[in-house]
């Protein structure tokens, strides 16, 4: 007698799993693939913060070339806001001066050049009064002044 109480309780669980269960199950799990869940996880734990802008979230040297500054902030660990220049910038492209949020001071010293070269590969900037401290294809510079 115990057995069948057993077994009738158990199967009046089961009935817990309905359709409109199983349906709801069914779209989170097309929501999460969708939206790319997992591996947008993985980079968020596995990366800082200036990593994931300069690999994932922006363009490196291509576009607005935002991902080529916040390597450079990060690399030389830039305090004050260098001067950006922006060849490539397209009509509607706002200045990158918010990547250095924290200070707004210029440091007139260091210069950041995008999208140096035209069409025939020819420098559109002179670079004979700076330093090259980071060169990205010629493309995308990184200048200190002699």
């Amino acid at each position: 007698m115990a057995f069948r109480k057993i077994t009738k309780n158990l199967f009046k669980k089961k009935k817990i799993l309905t359709k409109d269960h199983i349906i709801l199950v069914v779209l989170t799990i097309l929501f999460i693939v969708s939206i790319d869940f997992f591996r947008k996880s993985y980079f968020v734990l596995k990366m800082d913060h200036n990593t994931r802008q300069s690999k994932i979230a922006y363009d490196y040297c291509e576009g607005t070339g935002t991902g080529y500054i916040f390597y450079i902030k990060k690399k030389f660990k830039l305090n004050k806001r260098p001067k950006i220049i922006n060849y490539g910038g397209t009509k509607g492209t706002s200045p990158q001066n918010w990547i250095f949020y924290q200070n707004q001071e210029i440091d007139e010293n260091k210069l950041i050049v995008l999208f140096n070269l035209d069409e025939k590969n020819q420098f559109k900037f002179n670079i004979k009064n700076y330093n090259i401290k980071h060169n990205h294809k010629n493309d995308c510079l990184y200048l200190t002044k002699k």
